[in-house]
C-alpha cells in the first residue's frame, strides 16, 4: 500500500516539480522549501545517493508525536538512503535538552535517539537548565540523585551541540521536528510542519522526492 500510494504522490510531484508555473500560483501549497545544493553531511558510502538529517529535540512534544511514524517509514528505506538524527534546539533553553542527549550518549554510546527520546517522554519534564539536565541523566542511568554528571560539562559534548546548531542553521531548520534531504546530486530540500500539517504528509512528500530525484537521475 505504502508503495502504492508513494507512486501516486511521487507523479503528482514530478508534474509540479516539471512545471515552472506549478508553483508560481499563490494557491499552490508549498510543501517544501528547495535549497541550493549542499554536499553530505556525514561520510556516506559511495553506494548512497540520498541523506536525510532528521531535526528533533528531547522537548518537543511534535518530535514524541511523530517519530512512532518516523520509525515505520525509517524500517522501509532503500539501501541508497543514509538516515541520521540531529539534536537540534528552536531555543535557547533547549539546548540544555541537547547537551542531556549528547551526554547521555557518552555515558552509554549504546543509547540510540529512539531509546533517549522515550526516556524523555518517561521523565516527562522540560529540560531547560543544568538541574533539569542533571536529573534526567541521572535518572535514566539509575545515578545518585544531587550528582552533576561531568559528561554534560565535556568539551565533546559542548563541540556537538554547537555543530548541530550549525547544521541546522547551514539548512534554515526553524523548529522540530524538521526533515531535510540531500540528494548526492541535485538540490537539497527542507520539509516541515510548517509546510506541511501532518506527520505522515511530511514523510510522504520525502518519499516523493526521493523518487523524484531518482527517477531524473536514471533518465
Amino acid at each position: 500500500m505504502r508503495r502504492i500510494f508513494k507512486t501516486l504522490v511521487s507523479t503528482v510531484l514530478v508534474c509540479a516539480l516539471g512545471s515552472p508555473l506549478a508553483f508560481a500560483s499563490s494557491e499552490s501549497p508549498k510543501l517544501f522549501e528547495k535549497i541550493d545544493n549542499k554536499s553530505f553531511v556525514f561520510k556516506e558510502e559511495k553506494t548512497v545517493k540520498f541523506e536525510v538529517l532528521y531535526f528533533f529535540n528531547l522537548n518537543c512534544l511534535s518530535c514524541k508525536n511523530f517519530e512512532p511514524y518516523l520509525k515505520d517509514w525509517k524500517s522501509d528505506l532503500p539501501s541508497d538512503v543514509s538516515f541520521h538524527s540531529v539534536p537540534y534546539s528552536p531555543s535557547g533553553s533547549w539546548q540544555w535538552a541537547n547537551l542531556a542527549f549528547f551526554a547521555a550518549k557518552l555515558i552509554d554510546p549504546s543509547m540510540t535517539q529512539e531509546t533517549l527520546s522515550l526516556a524523555a517522554k518517561k521523565y516527562n519534564k522540560a529540560i531547560v537548565n543544568i538541574d533539569s539536565a542533571s536529573l534526567f541523566l541521572t535518572t535514566t542511568f539509575h545515578i545518585k540523585s544531587g550528582i552533576i554528571p561531568p559528561e554534560i560539562y565535556s568539551k565533546n559534548v559542548i563541540d556537538l551541540n554547537e555543530y548541530g546548531s550549525e547544521i541546522g542553521s547551514k539548512f534554515g531548520v526553524i523548529g522540530t521536528p524538521s526533515i531535510v534531504l540531500i540528494p548526492r546530486n541535485g538540490a537539497t530540500y527542507r520539509i516541515s510542519p510548517e509546510f506541511v500539517k501532518t506527520y505522515k504528509g511530511i514523510l510522504n512528500i520525502t518519499d516523493a522526492l526521493i523518487a523524484f530525484n531518482s527517477k531524473r537521475t536514471n533518465e
